[in-house]
């Protein structure tokens, strides 16, 4: 599993393929790997790419200081 950092916070992100990019963003309270079986099916022509948003799978969390961060 990939990760970045953006302003001191981990990301982590499943990329898998070439070609066009298709972004998988999971908007309940699972992670990336719900995406697997998708990732599998495109990636022979797309380059897939799914994080796990803030809080979930193997990201870090947001601040508690109660600002929006992006």
């Amino acid at each position: 599993m990939a990760e970045l950092t953006i302003e001191g916070r981990n990301i982590a992100l499943r990329e898998r393929g070439t070609g066009s990019t298709v972004i998988c963003l999971h908007s309940s309270s699972s992670h990336s790997g719900q995406f697997k079986p998708l990732i599998e099916a495109l990636c022979s022509d797309h380059s897939v790419v799914a994080p796990d948003m803030h809080g979930y799978g193997r990201s870090a969390s947001l601040p508690r200081d109660g600002l929006p961060w992006f």
